[in-house]
């Protein structure tokens, strides 16, 4: 049986930061917690939400996205933070700033909204609602996060230092596998 998938395990991204650190610039990971949805709610607004997903504080280094409003530029690297997009700001507080305040989740915990940005693109391979930290999924699940190589439900996304490295790396991957 072969699966076909594009998921990952969740050492990998610091694994291959690690060993190819002279390649790579940064990594992140999302996970969305294997669940279709997700219940988010602010006082009285509760809304199931698509596209929620746990990642890495690297996830602006790899990806570029348009900071709408924001508190600093090291986002999702506490536990507890969350980036939402400016659609779902608008849902839970209108026109209202959200930056700084707090959304409930699962009726489980709560996250502080550290930045609005602009709405995914719609030719992106994911979109996201919501952004929580992975610190926070790490909180969750008593301090550390899966480290066998089994359990595959991440997407994970490296970002070259130079474009002529994906050949290189390419190359070095087989013996890293």
């Amino acid at each position: 049986i072969v699966e076909r998938s594009s998921s990952c395990p969740f050492p990998l991204g610091p694994s291959l930061y690690e060993d190819y650190d002279t390649l790579i610039d940064g990594y992140t990971r999302l996970y969305n917690n294997q669940m279709p949805s997700t219940l988010i709610s602010y006082k009285n607004i509760s809304h199931n939400i698509d596209h929620f997903f746990f990642a890495d504080s690297g996830f602006f280094d790899v990806f570029t996205a348009n900071v709408l409003n924001g508190v600093n530029h090291k986002y999702l690297n506490k536990p507890n933070t969350a980036v939402i997009t400016a659609n779902t700001a608008k849902l839970f507080f209108g026109y209202e700033n959200a930056v700084g305040r707090k959304l409930t989740v699962e009726n489980s915990y709560d996250v502080e909204i550290v930045a609005v940005v602009e709405d995914w693109p719609q030719h992106s391979h994911f979109h996201f609602s919501v952004l929580v930290s992975m610190e926070t999924f790490k909180s969750l699940v008593k301090g550390s996060l899966p480290d066998n190589w089994i359990y595959n439900p991440c997407w994970t996304y490296v970002r070259l230092n130079e474009e002529r490295h994906a050949h290189e790396l390419s190359e070095k991957l087989p013996e890293f596998v």
